[in-house]
C-alpha cells in the first residue's frame, strides 16, 4: 500500500505520484490519495483491484453510510487529473520553490528537513513557544507545532508531553 496524499499532483511526469515517479506502476496493490492537496479539489481515491473495490463498497462501514460528492466537486476533481494526465501539473516547479525555500532557511541558520514540498523546520521546545491560532498565520504563512510521534525522539523539534 502507497499513501500519495501528498504526493499526487506533485511527482511522476503525469503527477501520479510516487509509485509513477519511481516506475512502480501496476507493480502496487493498494495506491490511495487525496484530491484536496495539490489537486485543489476535494475527495480522496483508492486505486485497487475489482475484489478489493467491491469488498470495501460492501462492508466498509465509513463509505457505506457517506453521501456522494456534489457532482460539481466531481467536475473539478476530473478536470484537474486531466491536467495532470496532461503534463500540466506544475509539480517540478513547486518542488524547486520548496528546494529554493529550503535553503534560504538554511542560509539563515536553521536546521530543515525534507526533499518534498513539505518543508519541516527544526526548532526545538524553547525557541518556538506554541503559537496561538492567530500568531500562527501571521506574516502570510501558517505554521504548526509537530511533537511526538511525528517528531522521532530526542531529535531538534521534538516534545516531551
Amino acid at each position: 500500500m502507497v499513501d500519495e496524499a501528498h504526493a499526487t499532483g506533485v511527482f511522476g511526469p503525469q503527477g501520479r505520484g510516487c509509485v509513477e515517479a519511481e516506475g512502480l506502476a501496476g507493480q502496487v496493490d493498494l495506491v490511495m490519495g487525496t484530491f484536496s492537496k495539490a489537486l485543489g479539489g476535494f475527495g480522496a481515491y483508492l486505486a485497487a483491484s475489482r475484489t478489493v473495490i467491491d469488498t470495501l463498497v460492501n462492508t466498509a462501514r465509513s463509505f457505506i453510510y457517506s453521501t456522494a460528492l456534489p457532482p460539481t466537486v466531481i467536475a473539478a476533481d476530473l478536470a484537474a487529473l486531466r491536467l495532470c494526465l496532461a503534463g500540466e501539473t506544475r509539480g517540478e516547479e513547486l518542488l524547486r520553490r520548496a528546494g529554493g525555500f529550503r535553503s534560504a532557511l538554511r542560509g539563515k541558520g536553521w536546521t530543515v528537513g525534507g526533499e518534498s514540498q513539505i518543508v519541516p523546520v527544526l526548532v526545538g521546545r524553547a525557541r518556538l513557544p506554541s503559537p496561538s491560532r492567530k500568531d500562527s498565520r501571521s506574516g502570510g504563512s501558517s505554521r504548526c507545532r509537530c511533537a511526538r510521534p511525528r517528531s522521532p525522539k530526542g531529535r531538534p523539534g521534538s516534545v516531551s508531553p
